[in-house]
């Protein structure tokens, strides 16, 4: 799918406004694809203890949208 140029201009222009390090997110995000896992990103950026602030950030500004909250799988050995 194409975007036009009119809204990809928007885009970066809003992009541009974001401190550096939310725009680095943002293009980590989008390099795993339109939707993502926060664990996925989570991983990507190994372990960022800032991440959920960030994206907090980010959903303030509308660059993003939570989906829904799915709590993590927490699986012990001793269940196996």
């Amino acid at each position: 799918m194409s975007v036009p140029d009119t809204i990809q201009g928007l885009l970066i222009a809003r992009i541009d406004r974001l401190d550096e390090k939310l725009k680095q997110l943002v293009r980590q995000a989008a390099v795993i694809g339109r939707s993502f896992l926060y664990r996925v990103l989570n991983a990507v950026l190994e372990n960022d203890p800032d991440l959920a602030m960030e994206l907090d950030k980010l959903q303030s500004v509308e660059m993003i949208q939570e989906k829904q909250r799915i709590p993590s799988l927490n699986i012990s050995s001793g269940m196996l």
